[in-house]
């Protein structure tokens, strides 16, 4: 292990307990302290592996380990996004999408332009309808089980905008965001894009994060939260005014009747039936105000910062 990688797993292991959170509101409590940036996570069974501009760390059973050159990751390599299937996590990447063996623990590949991606630098990579979906900085590639190349997407295809930051999955139909473009939809049988219309309705056109709903995609935009009905193709103008905050929203999740997003100044919570907004920082327990991912289980919320990972427990 490199004396960088010993530094690291010295500040994962503390673990910080939030004082002074109210009664009856979220416990938050820090489960790992790291060097900027921190991008996102995701639990896999009792491990988390989170995603940083040092590569992959996972975080269990008492333990935290760093994977980057040495386990097959590109030299450089900053983890975006991290999305699990199987046995073998997504990676998002500046230098590709990895694919990541949960049983070797060890890149088994790493997707590049040679392999018809769009672009190395991608924003956002999952599984969906069958194949895997990369947002990438020059439009959207898609894999299909079995292919070793990429089918590309870009303006000629329908995109608004080649730079594509968020996939989401609603009301039957795969969506995107392109940044300074708006919102588009995936149309099957055409194989091509198609753009939302905003008038009326979006509240800014970079949209930073998708939270799919079966039938509403709640975005993360750079002027705050929008709302859009997937069954009735329409805005929600009252969400869509309000936004909830003036910040930039870059994570979304739904627990119950509150709306969690996370902001560079807090992570807020919005109950979306009383209008009453809560936001907690590093006051609160959070290892750094600016949050970059939320991921919840309807009992916790595995929040990432800049600096760090926290779990919050969810009042019942």
């Amino acid at each position: 292990m490199t004396l960088r990688a010993v530094r690291l797993a010295l500040m994962l292991a503390a673990v910080v307990v939030a004082a002074g959170c109210n009664r009856g509101g979220p416990r938050i409590r820090t489960l790992a302290t790291m060097p900027p940036v921190v991008m996102g996570a995701a639990r896999v069974n009792a491990d988390i592996w989170i995603g940083s501009w040092a590569g992959l760390t996972r975080v269990g059973g008492g333990r935290t380990e760093l994977y980057a050159e040495a386990a097959g990751l590109p030299k450089g390599v900053q983890v975006r996004s991290v999305f699990p299937q199987g046995d073998t996590l997504w990676l998002a990447t500046n230098l590709g999408v990895v694919e990541f063996s949960l049983k070797t623990a060890r890149a088994t590949k790493v997707w590049a332009s040679k392999d018809g991606l769009g672009a190395e630098s991608v924003r956002w990579v999952g599984e969906t309808r069958g194949a895997v979906w990369a947002g990438t900085i020059f439009g959207i590639s898609r894999l299909s089980p079995g292919s070793r190349r990429w089918t590309n997407y870009r303006i000629a295809q329908g995109l608004i905008q080649d730079h594509v930051y968020a996939l989401g999955d609603s009301a039957n139909a795969l969506w995107a965001s392109c940044i300074n473009g708006g919102l588009v939809r995936f149309d099957a049988g055409r194989n091509r894009w198609e753009a939302v219309a905003s008038d009326h309705g979006l509240g800014n056109k970079h949209i930073y994060a998708i939270l799919a709903t079966p039938n509403a995609l709640w975005l993360g935009t750079a002027g705050g939260v929008n709302l859009y009905h997937t069954d009735t193709r329409a805005w929600d103008a009252t969400v869509c005014d309000d936004g909830f905050t003036d910040y930039c929203v870059r994570a979304l999740a739904l627990a119950g009747d509150d709306l969690w997003f996370g902001t560079s100044y807090g992570l807020y919570r919005r109950n979306l039936k009383t209008g009453k907004q809560t936001v907690y920082t590093t006051h609160d327990g959070l290892p750094d105000d600016e949050v970059t991912s939320i991921v919840s289980d309807g009992k916790v919320l595995l929040v990432t910062t800049r600096t760090g990972l926290s779990e919050v427990t969810l009042p019942r």
